[in-house]
């Protein structure tokens, strides 16, 4: 499944399993900054939170820890992303994030992202999650 929106930076996810892991890909086509890597952990495990409220509540990425940049990813190749909550309440969590490029592990390290319900002044609806990203995860929902 695409996610088909420019907000998020993932192109696509590969496998959902609410509260338990997230695979999500991107097509790595810029030398960008390594920080961008982590922000790529950071929306991947977005998804696995915004699942324990149905993605109606948004979700911030608050803290970096323990980060490795392994190697640099190749211009021009699909990174592969994978999560799983490290714990996980309905109000936050850690998130192990581990990037693989080609089968070769390239960056590893947590992220702690927190649920802060609705930033939208009108409340209509969460502004972290489009609504054709929420539309291809809900088959997954337990």
């Amino acid at each position: 499944m695409t996610t088909g929106n420019g907000w998020i930076w993932l192109d696509g996810i590969d496998d959902f399993v609410k509260g338990k892991s997230v695979r999500a890909w991107k097509e790595w086509r810029a030398p960008f900054p390594g920080s961008y890597l982590v922000e790529f952990i950071a929306q991947a495990g977005a998804i696995l939170l915004g699942a324990e409220s149905d993605f109606t509540e948004d979700v911030i990425f608050t803290k970096v820890e323990g980060v490795q940049f392994l190697s640099r990813p190749q211009t021009g190749k699909r990174l592969d992303i994978e999560v799983e909550p490290g714990s996980l309440r309905r109000e936050g969590g850690w998130f192990l994030g581990r990037i693989f490029q080609e089968g070769n592990k390239i960056v590893e390290g947590r992220v702690l992202l927190m649920n802060v319900g609705r930033l939208r002044p009108d409340g209509n609806g969460p502004i972290t999650f489009p609504q054709e990203l929420v539309e291809g995860l809900r088959g997954h929902l337990v």
